[in-house]
């Protein structure tokens, strides 16, 4: 229930709100003056490296055995292909990871000054009330807490 909870409801919030974000992050923010202390290619490098430490790999990781298991029981009841659903899966999911990844980047660059503020595991947090004030910013804060909670109970179960 944990994972059809968290598929049909949580990730479409997830992915409106840091949509949301990027989308603001385009129209209202202030690109940074390039200076010889910083240049695109040690930014990128950076963000690819240290990310927004949300621990996506450990999760996948974790979470994968869970999702097989999910995946095989549904595949034998509606007689289908396992590896058909595990590769449109992985399409999907690594399209989307890219996508959200790609904007959550290009909306970091444009608020540079406020994140170099704040340690790195509150990035996400900091970006989010920037681009989506005071109430959007909670409501962001509450559905990311939701989804790393529904997620932990998928693992446990």
């Amino acid at each position: 229930k944990a994972i059809h909870f968290l598929g049909k409801y949580m990730s479409p919030v997830l992915l409106g709100l840091l949509s949301m974000m990027v989308i603001v992050s385009l129209y209202h923010g202030q690109p940074p003056a390039l200076t010889k202390e910083t240049s695109t290619w040690l930014d990128f490098k950076a963000g690819f490296f240290e990310g927004y430490q949300t621990m996506d790999l450990l999760a996948a990781l974790l979470f994968g055995c869970t999702l097989h298991r999910f995946t095989q029981n549904q595949a034998k009841k509606n007689h289908l292909d396992p590896h058909k659903i595990y590769f449109y899966a992985m399409l999907l999911g690594g399209a989307l990871l890219a996508v959200v990844y790609l904007g959550l980047g290009y909306s970091a660059k444009y608020h540079l000054e406020l994140l170099n503020q704040v340690q790195k595991n509150e990035y996400l947090n900091v970006l989010a009330f920037a681009t989506l004030g005071e109430v959007g910013g909670k409501f962001a804060c509450v559905t990311i807490f939701l989804a790393c909670y529904t997620t932990i109970l998928a693992l446990l179960l």
